[in-house]
């Protein structure tokens, strides 16, 4: 298929690249979706189902994307690994690139997630702090 001799590669190697370009392709599907769900008029006065099911779709994608990025950097830090870059040399720099760009994405995902988190707390002792004083002020009376 892609390389000369699959066979002599310890990992499916062929498989990945092509899942990931699945991926790949499902995110253009993803956009285009997006697009237009947003300029239907039947989604127009739906926004809240459009908003859920647009966002469903794209965290199912990403999650997939995720585990996929996760399961290739297992095949290719693996032992069995080993030969396939004297076998597909080309191939397995191609998968070590879309490796290191999904584990940026996670990395970014986990930033952002972390920021938020933080923001949420700190949203919440506000309130919390605001409130106590209110109950001071009130019992001062």
């Amino acid at each position: 298929m892609l390389s000369d001799n699959p066979e002599e590669c310890g990992i499916p190697l062929n498989l990945w690249l092509g899942v990931y370009f699945l991926f790949l392709a499902a995110e253009s599907v993803v956009l285009e979706l997006r697009k237009r769900l947003q300029d239907s008029m039947y989604w127009q006065v739906r926004t809240t189902l459009r908003k859920v099911i647009s966002t469903s779709i794209s965290v199912a994608k990403e999650l997939g994307d995720c585990s996929w990025i996760i399961y290739g950097a297992t095949l290719y830090w693996s032992k069995n690994a080993d030969h396939c870059s004297d076998v597909s040399s080309s191939m397995m720099f191609c998968m070590l690139m879309f490796i290191l760009l999904g584990l940026l994405k996670i990395l970014l995902f986990g930033v952002v997630g972390c920021i938020v988190i933080y923001i949420l707390i700190k949203r919440r002792f506000k309130k919390r702090n605001a409130r106590n004083q209110s109950v001071q002020v009130l019992r001062g009376l």
